[in-house]
């Protein structure tokens, strides 16, 4: 959970925002959540935890909307509040840099959990959504001439005389080129006494609601014009959320949603700003959206394909313990019982199999850099430093850290280890040294060294029991996080609090 958000916004319905430093109407990149509140005339108190001011929203019934900017990547609980309604409580988990547009909040008198009649013998919505294919067009078709009938766009191409290149006009890239989202409603044959169907399309904060009267084969095509809330053009993909409600005669205002996301496209970045032309061979990378866009007009959607695994090392079947053929190609080379998996900054990988720490080169060869004793009966972990590219190995049997001393050139993998931190000796609760912090680390206690990593500056993390330690680039060992109690050697469960009093900077 963050600490609660940076700034929030809030604004009522019809009033323009009034944000600085927006992207693509985004405060660095964080997300925003748009709501509504139905309620009586007034005005409302509106919580943003944890922690967060309340702020209040005046003139915000009976029913208007709200935005809030707050941090991504964690769950936000808003609270709404007003006298003499019942508060309610809501949490919501917010993506990186995204809009989300919450249910609609709605205020009441007094709260009744009895339902007015039992939906759970009325069938459900089973809507398909169907949005238009992405333009991932791969250049001109002589035989089919300029028309690309399966993005409904036009093409044309015009050489340029004395070069190789084309000029080039793909009129899926215009402005007035909306993306289209095709939402099939119910089937050819509809549930008995269904009167309405509802829809809602939620795309980059925008909301956009309907309702139709019950009929068969109902289908509705959903218009985009590429735009935020903020009316801010969109480029790259982004994810349509479509809700389908049914609502019987017998149960009026009581509906029955089903939700389903579709990949809208949104504009293009085209390299060669010649009017909508472009040259065939200017192309522009979207980082964001992972799509390639090519001067031709093809686009190439990198974040859309399949992600595909493949072995690196091993064949399935177990090498000795001995290793007399460890070193030569990984691709194939057997494997005895990996354990720890880091990556270096030159793009290898080390892997700890059991007694051996082996490294795997971007060409494909494994070496051993490392030798364990024979019988290591306990897990290892290993982290490699962004800095100088060593690598850091966790012992948790032996109560030590160590750093291998050399990972090119090993004249002895049975000798290729220096101690970092750990005298082997166990830190006790309450230990008047306190286990040896801001000391030497090499002259440190340890309770249960496990994992490990190291920052940007060389810094090294590690977790020891239920404490974080760390060690600087001067080799001097400190408590991080955690406290030298007797609950050090038992980990916290989920629903346990720390005081602030034991986070140490």
């Amino acid at each position: 959970m963050s600490k609660g958000p940076s700034w929030l916004l809030m604004k009522a319905s019809g009033s323009p925002p009034s944000i600085s430093r927006r992207r693509r109407g985004r405060v660095a990149n964080r997300p925003e959540v748009f709501g509504e509140v139905e309620g009586e005339p007034g005005f409302a108190c509106l919580h943003a935890a944890r922690p967060g001011p309340a702020l209040t929203l005046p003139g915000l019934f009976p029913r208007r909307s709200f935005d809030l900017v707050t941090n991504g990547g964690v769950a936000v609980a808003l609270h709404f509040e007003r006298a003499p309604f019942i508060a309610q409580d809501h949490t919501l988990w917010l993506p990186w840099g995204r809009f989300f547009v919450m249910d609609t909040v709605v205020m009441r008198h007094e709260e009744n959990n009895i339902p007015s009649c039992d939906l759970s013998s009325f069938p459900r919505p089973s809507p398909l959504v169907v949005p238009a294919p992405l333009t991932a067009f791969a250049g001109a078709c002589s035989e089919r001439g300029n028309v690309v009938p399966e993005i409904q766009a036009l093409l044309e191409d015009v050489v340029i005389p004395g070069t190789d290149m084309k000029l080039g006009y793909l009129s899926s890239r215009s402005a007035g080129y909306k993306s289209v989202l095709r939402s099939t409603l119910t089937h050819p044959t509809i549930p008995f006494n269904l009167m309405k169907v509802h829809l809602t399309v939620a795309v980059e904060g925008r909301l956009f609601r309907k309702w139709f009267p019950a009929q068969p084969n109902l289908s509705y095509d959903f218009l985009w014009d590429k735009t935020d809330v903020y009316s801010q053009k969109v480029y790259g993909l982004s994810e349509a959320f479509v809700s389908v409600g049914f609502e019987y005669e017998s149960c009026p205002d009581l509906i029955l949603w089903e939700k389903r996301t579709a990949i809208l496209q949104g504009y293009e970045t085209i390299a060669s700003k010649l009017g909508g032309w472009a040259i065939d061979k200017h192309h522009a990378l979207n980082i964001q959206s992972g799509i390639l866009h090519m001067g031709n007009g093809e686009n190439v959607f990198i974040s859309q394909q399949p992600p595909v695994i493949g072995s690196v090392m091993g064949n399935g079947r177990r090498r000795s313990i001995s290793c007399p053929s460890c070193n030569g190609l990984a691709d194939g080379n057997k494997l005895l019982a990996p354990v720890a998996l880091a990556s270096g900054s030159d793009g290898s990988l080390y892997v700890g199999d059991f007694n051996y720490v082996r490294r795997i080169f971007t060409t494909g060869n494994v070496t051993s850099v490392l030798e364990l004793s024979n019988s290591p009966a306990h897990k290892y972990y290993l982290a490699a430093s962004p800095v100088n590219g060593a690598v850091y190995l966790s012992d948790t049997g032996s109560r030590k850290v160590f750093r291998v001393k050399s990972l090119s050139a090993v004249k002895d993998v049975a000798k290729n280890l220096e101690l970092v931190a750990g005298t082997g000796d166990q830190c006790l609760p309450y230990d008047d040294a306190r286990c040896g912090d801001g000391g030497k680390a090499a002259e440190a206690t340890l309770t249960n060294p496990r994992g490990v990593t190291v920052d940007k500056y060389g810094i090294v993390f590690f977790v020891d029991g239920t404490a974080i330690r760390r060690i600087d680039q001067n080799g001097i060992i400190s408590t991080l996080l955690g406290f030298n109690d007797l609950t050090s050697a038992r980990p916290l469960s989920c629903d346990a609090v720390m005081d602030i009093s034991q986070f140490l900077p």
